[in-house]
């Protein structure tokens, strides 16, 4: 996307917004006393023309998901209430990345009677593929209290790019896992200033899925560019501290 003959604006956006909203979802009384919205939009001007504009179209789209904190109150069950909380979010979230994060975008069509069409904007080339291929962990949080009383995890990591998730499978019975299988992803990248988030879960068969760790943000440079492999390590926290270790290279 960002390419010669294009200018590219970000503009950092944030909406906090006090709210005194109360609804009743699943016979649960939802209270919603605070709303924030921080993310980063792109307005990119391209291709270039000979006269005004000077541009053929105008793409705005978000290059990562942004940001959405809801501040609820009201929850009699804390199970049901936090279930309830993550589906409110990942509601707003799928919405919004459904509609606005590459490569979907908003489009305009500056020059009626150019080459360039509302299908030429809406439908940018990738500029590449990002293969993650996931190793193993060390010194991961331990969740699960086993017959014997000793702790460990069962983990699975989750990995978002853009609109793309991707879930590997589940190590039993350890804070070490090491993947050998049912580990490769592949992600169209639109952008090279696209994040990578990955997150680490503790398998429950009963309840949901608690979080050990996470690593948020990652630039795609730090797994490499062109088309050489690189292996790379990422640090987890949790809480705000640390929640595990990559192993150290081979």
């Amino acid at each position: 996307l960002r390419d010669d003959d294009a200018i590219v604006i970000d503009i950092g956006l944030e909406f906090v917004s006090d709210l005194d909203v109360k609804i009743r979802a699943l016979r649960i009384p939802v209270g919603i006393k605070a709303f924030s919205f921080r993310g980063t939009i792109t307005a990119c001007l391209r291709p270039s023309a000979p006269k005004p504009p000077f541009f053929g179209g105008m793409e705005i789209y978000f290059i990562n998901a942004p940001e959405l904190d809801i501040d609820f109150t009201g929850a009699a069950d804390i199970a049901d209430w936090q279930v309830l909380k993550g589906t409110i979010h990942d509601t707003i979230i799928k919405g919004i990345s459904g509609a606005m994060v590459v490569p979907a975008r908003m489009t305009v069509d500056l020059i009626a009677d150019d080459a360039v069409t509302e299908t030429d904007l809406r439908c940018p080339e990738p500029v590449g593929v990002l293969r993650f291929v996931l190793l193993a962990g060390k010194d991961l949080r331990a969740d699960d209290v086993g017959f014997d009383f000793k702790k460990s995890s069962d983990p699975f990591v989750k990995v978002d790019i853009g609109q793309d998730h991707w879930e590997s499978k589940v190590v039993h019975g350890t804070v070490c896992p090491k993947w050998t299988s049912g580990n490769v992803a592949d992600f169209v990248v639109y952008d090279r200033e696209q994040f990578v988030n990955i997150r680490v879960y503790d398998r429950d068969q009963m309840s949901s899925d608690d979080l050990l760790g996470e690593a948020l943000r990652v630039p795609l440079s730090h797994f490499g560019t062109g088309s050489a492999f690189r292996q790379a390590s990422v640090a987890l926290t949790y809480g705000g501290g640390g929640a595990g270790r990559p192993p150290p290279p081979p």
